[in-house]
């Protein structure tokens, strides 16, 4: 089958040095897949892209499947990735091979946008935060200023473990769809996901894991 085979940088000098471009060719070689290559140097982020739209012509026209070696080489941006599923076009990532599966592209799509969005600004704010000693205030034996840093350096390890940060990703994709905290929880724990403590998700460590990577 004729695929339309999507390879993307995101600067001119991985574009003309091929660094990367190789990377992802290879992977799709190994697999076996052959077809037309779209080669695109671009920003993800931008959603009018020549090649990409080729691809996409050349995929329904043969009735074939657009092929990257990673789904983020077609983007990061959830809305722009259901788009396109909802157009009809036959997305192939080798990273995600159930990615027919809307949970599958949701979840894959969101941890892609959340890691660009939130992660790093959002550790960054909580190791700021448990380095602040001003404005302190005694309460007891212990002061406001090392209530804070305690807090914050809890904070910071919860939103570093791996487990903490996928489980935050089904949260917001089941959130954004309207779940409950209750269904959420039922969902994760039926996927296999657990706490950072090792403990099976209730309503109450759903609210707190989503109000952890809310939005700042």
């Amino acid at each position: 089958m004729n695929h339309a085979i999507y390879l993307r940088v995101s600067t001119a000098k991985q574009g003309t040095s091929g660094l990367g471009l190789d990377a992802q060719r290879a992977a799709i070689a190994a697999a076996g897949i052959t077809g037309t290559e779209f080669v695109e140097v671009e920003s993800g982020r931008n959603r009018s892209r020549l090649q990409l739209a080729a691809a996409i012509a050349h995929a329904k026209k043969h009735k074939s499947q657009i092929v990257v070696a990673k789904l983020d080489r077609l983007a990061r941006d959830v809305e722009f990735l259901f788009r396109l599923q909802r157009d009809g076009v036959d997305l192939r990532a080798l990273d995600c091979p159930d990615l027919g599966n809307t949970l599958t592209l949701g979840m894959m799509a969101t941890m892609g946008q959340y890691e660009r969005e939130l992660i790093s600004e959002r550790t960054k704010k909580a190791m700021d935060a448990k380095k602040q000693r001003d404005g302190e205030w005694r309460v007891g034996m212990l002061t406001m200023d090392s209530i804070r840093k305690g807090w914050a350096a809890r904070t910071a390890v919860a939103m570093s473990d791996d487990r903490n940060r996928r489980a935050a990703v089904v949260v917001k994709y089941m959130q954004s769809a309207g779940a409950s905290l209750r269904v959420i929880a039922g969902e994760l724990n039926s996927a296999g996901f657990v706490t950072r403590n090792g403990k099976p998700f209730a309503a109450e460590s759903v609210r707190r894991l989503s109000s952890m990577f809310a939005t700042a």
